[in-house]
């Protein structure tokens, strides 16, 4: 019995010791593989690259000559014919508007992307091998969704089409190929975003997004175009088109086989603690709404803590949703003339606690100088009241001698008045791209 245990014994310990041998000589595996794991663990697995969305795009109407000349009488312009001077494209067909949608994130630093839209404003594809010239034209401030590039088109009324989009048709006509956004919470982001008016990141991020979707959306329509982008833009679009040329001339990667060639730009909001520096103590508002629509805007998207009681008088500061909604055709009526009455004492005198807060923004989103590489050329009128001339001035000479080149223009008349001037400057002075 004993000899019996004692085979059992060594048959235990033979197992044992093979069990043993071979996980000795696999540990140097296992702790391999428990290394490389652990290592792995901590480190964030690869996010798949999400390809570029597809825009969509279709084409909303076509313009003949007689359609070119109804609109150019309609807006009173008939004493100067840009359309009469124009040579015809053979056939009927003098220009085509198309209606491009695209989405985009806004903020940049938000995986929710929403769908934004903007119209290009093309000559008819005579050749195809042909190379436009690109502008890309952003309009002035408005506040009604009717107002939008896009919706202009699809509810077509030849007089009540606003002068950036006769502007962007002319400029077609005369071989350029126009590109047009509708603003953010406008147009097919009706609903679904708030305008952030004069707030830079989104504004930019909306704008460089139209334009990769327009040059793809050029490509497969097959029109040629040159890879030099002429940026113009008045008031509102003055700042969104500043804005986005400098980020376009600094940042490497924001669209790399464009160059900026021309920044043509009129009515500049620079300085925006400024602007409203001089509105919140002025005894005359010639548009009263201006900075209530910034304000509203800055709430509603990158700076929702602002006490807007605390800064306007009520019952304004309770309307605002209400009066900048993107439908409200009577946004304007009722606003005091006079900041007194329309802006709190406090707010008025600067008190820190109100004033301060508000400062940063509108100082985060005004306008910084570069070293600009295109031509860049700011006209403002001598009696505007609603931009005033020393906050353009100013930032021209900032501009200057911040080591860039401003040709910097005053003409006469106020904010209206010198709008008219700025887009017939743009007219005369960009040359035709018919024949190149």
């Amino acid at each position: 019995m004993k000899e019996v245990d004692n085979k059992r014994m060594r048959i235990k310990r033979m197992r044992m010791g093979g069990w043993n041998g071979r996980l000795w000589k696999a540990l140097p595996f296992l702790f391999l593989y428990l290394i490389t794991s652990c290592e792995g663990a901590d480190e964030p697995k690869p996010r798949p690259v999400e390809p570029e969305p597809t825009p969509e795009w279709t084409v909303l109407r076509e313009f003949t000559h007689d359609d070119l000349r109804e609109i150019e009488r309609g807006l009173g312009l008939s004493h100067f014919s840009v359309v009469g001077t124009t040579p015809r494209y053979p056939g009927k067909v003098q220009v085509r508007a198309v209606k491009v949608t695209y989405l985009s994130a806004l903020s940049g630093d938000s995986s929710a992307r929403i769908p934004l839209s903007g119209m290009l404003f093309l000559p008819p594809a005579v050749d195809s091998a042909r190379i436009h010239s690109q502008l890309l034209a952003l309009p002035y401030t408005y506040v009604l969704n009717r107002q939008t590039p896009t919706l202009q088109m699809i509810d077509y009324v030849p007089a009540r089409l606003e002068a950036y989009v006769l502007f962007g048709m002319l400029q077609a006509s005369r071989g350029y190929v126009v590109l047009m956004p509708d603003y953010p919470g406008f147009g097919d982001s009706f609903g679904r975003c708030a305008n952030p008016y004069v707030e830079r990141r989104p504004m930019v991020r909306a704008t460089t997004d139209f334009i990769r979707a327009s040059q793809r959306v050029l490509q497969a329509i097959h029109y040629g175009r040159k890879r030099e982008l002429t940026i113009t833009g008045y008031s509102l679009g003055a700042y969104v088109a500043t804005q986005t040329a400098r980020e376009l001339e600094t940042t490497a990667s924001a669209i790399n086989d464009l160059t900026v060639d021309r920044l043509w730009v009129g009515g500049t909001p620079c300085d925006l603690k400024q602007i409203a520096d001089e509105a919140k103590t002025a005894d005359y508002l010639p548009t009263p709404y201006l900075l209530p629509l910034a304000i509203n805007g800055y709430r509603r998207n990158g700076y929702p803590t602002i006490e807007i009681n605390r800064l306007l008088r009520m019952p304004y500061a309770a309307q605002l949703s209400s009066r900048f909604d993107g439908s409200n055709e009577s946004y304007a009526d009722g606003l005091p003339s006079r900041a007194s009455a329309l802006f709190t004492e406090a707010f008025i005198r600067g008190d820190a606690d109100v004033s301060a807060p508000v400062d940063a923004i509108l100082r985060e989103n005004s306008l910084t100088p570069w070293r600009n590489r295109c031509a860049f050329v700011m006209l403002h009128g001598a009696t505007d009241r609603t931009v005033y001339l020393n906050n353009a001035r100013s930032y021209a000479e900032r501009h200057q001698a911040s080591g860039g080149q401003v040709d910097f223009q005053v003409v006469p008349g106020n904010h209206k008045e010198a709008g008219i001037s700025y887009y017939l400057y743009v007219i005369l002075h960009l040359p035709e791209d018919r024949n190149t």
